[in-house]
């Protein structure tokens, strides 16, 4: 890393790390006041769509658990979860959910063969396809 050398501020005279153009930095302030700071942008967490998408997301969620409240694979009513049969992606496939419980949901993805086998997985590109 280089060193910074201090250097002659145009103001005061002295041997100064100089702030800018030419002066330190007690005689810039002296001069142009405090210095401005950079407005920090803020990054949104979600957009509105995104926001918009979750909500319509959750009301379809609680929708299918009143409709389907035990696994479909293994009729357990404990640990329920949301399985994404053609996966959640940006169109939110309702139509594709399915209510599992956690043990069955690990299961449908470790054997994912078997799972497309018993309808538990669908490809997203044949789906497309269809539509």
């Amino acid at each position: 890393m280089i060193e910074r050398k201090k250097k002659t501020c145009k103001e005061c005279r002295e041997l100064e790390f100089l702030w800018s153009k030419g002066l330190c930095k007690p005689c810039w302030q002296k001069l142009y006041g405090k210095p401005i700071k950079k407005q920090e942008t803020v990054i949104k967490r979600q957009s509105k769509k995104g926001k918009e998408r979750e909500i319509l997301y959750r009301e379809a969620k609680a929708k299918h658990f009143k409709e389907f409240p035990i696994c479909e694979r293994c009729t357990s009513k404990d640990d329920l979860e949301c399985h994404h049969k053609a996966g959640r992606d940006g169109k939110n496939r309702y139509k594709y959910l399915m209510t599992v419980c956690r043990t069955c949901h690990q299961w449908i993805h470790e054997h994912v063969a078997e799972a497309y086998l018993l309808g538990y997985l669908i490809s997203r590109l044949k789906d497309d396809e269809q539509e």
